[in-house]
């Protein structure tokens, strides 16, 4: 869901923080809502909360790393970086599709 994200938020001409944070919590709320799904399925089992538990404390040097990058990342520069990755991402997408 990331790139058709990225191309739709991206067309609306907002600034950078505002991206940010509305992708944080769109992609919270979605990733919250796939907890139902794979609980049906069979996928939170103890290997896989094992595997959370045990990365989790990774998170907030995550989050510090996002909020330290965003202070000291230009406007031009989040924007020129995020869209050379979405052609990476769209030419990475075509590639796998043409291959399979």
């Amino acid at each position: 869901g990331g790139p058709p994200f990225a191309v739709y938020i991206y067309s609306q001409k907002l600034d950078k923080t505002v991206i940010v944070a509305t992708s944080t919590a769109f992609f919270f709320i979605l990733n919250f809502t796939k907890l139902v799904p794979y609980y049906f399925l069979g996928q939170l089992n103890s290997i896989n909360l094992s595997a959370s538990l045990m990365f989790s404390p990774l998170a907030p040097l995550g989050v510090w790393l996002g909020v330290w990058l965003h202070k000291r990342v230009s406007e031009r520069t989040f924007f020129n970086v995020s869209y050379v990755l979405l052609f990476a991402s769209g030419v990475k997408l075509i590639v796998d599709a043409a291959v399979s």
